[in-house]
């Protein structure tokens, strides 16, 4: 007698994991220079070990690459990375150019506000005191690639998905894009507080303030073109922002 065979939700997640093993396997190979960046060149906290500041982000990466690649193709949103939709050249050279931009305008309005939040002359740096060659590695290959895959094509996806259950596309499309661009300036927090145990109620509204324009730069960039277009938006911002620093040494 023949028994029957049921596939239960466990069968399910390894079939969809294995699936996606290869989209896993291209995530973490493109993460890997970020993640070497922030070991090599980020002072740990004391009693850690540097390759813990690692650790944390590999486990993010791994849970959002999955769950962008089962989020953003319900949504309709793109990546040739991971789903092999056409990418402009010249679309991704647009939004580095206006990631550029932005970084140079954000580096001006911090700089020009510092007394404000800054009366002090406190240790904290703005964005052109801290622009320097290893803050530009991690900001290109770790912000701009493992950072956008866990926070755009993970988490944006996934509540963009959550929220078109709720309301029109467009509209869930719009709030995720502005959630997601909250929870990421919100993750900047602990590193102020690390270089600062009190670092005072103006910081942090500059910080998230800051961030939270980045986050819907980014945001846009992916939900408007592709996961592509936000890894050029936020690298264009870090470049903008150590190349506006650097002419100013120069004047």
């Amino acid at each position: 007698m023949l028994t029957p065979k049921f596939s239960g939700i466990g069968d399910m997640n390894v079939s969809f994991i294995s699936k996606n093993a290869k989209k896993l396997s291209v995530a973490i190979l493109i993460s890997l220079p970020g993640l070497l960046a922030l070991v090599s060149l980020v002072t740990p906290p004391l009693g850690f070990p540097a390759i813990a500041l690692a650790v944390n982000p590999l486990v993010l990466l791994v849970v959002f690459t999955l769950a962008g690649c089962f989020a953003a193709p319900r949504v309709s949103l793109k990546s040739r990375l991971f789903l092999g939709d056409e990418q402009s050249p010249a679309l991704l050279l647009f939004f580095l150019l206006l990631g550029a931009v932005a970084g140079l305008m954000l580096g001006v309005l911090d700089q020009t506000t510092a007394s404000v939040w800054r009366p002090d002359g406190g240790e904290l740096k703005t964005l052109f005191e801290g622009a320097d060659l290893s803050n530009l590695t991690i900001g290109i290959f770790y912000g701009g690639i493992t950072e956008e895959i866990i926070m755009r094509w993970g988490l944006l996806s996934l509540l963009a998905l959550g929220l078109s259950k709720l309301s029109h596309y467009r509209v869930a499309l719009q709030l995720a894009v502005v959630l997601t661009a909250v929870l990421f300036a919100a993750g900047h927090l602990p590193a102020i507080f690390l270089m600062s145990p009190e670092p005072g109620s103006l910081v942090l509204v500059r910080t998230l303030g800051l961030n939270l324009i980045a986050g819907l730069l980014f945001g846009y960039a992916y939900t408007r073109i592709s996961l592509e277009a936000a890894f050029s938006a936020h690298m264009g911002l870090h470049l903008g922002v150590f190349l506006t620093a650097a002419t100013l040494q120069l004047v």
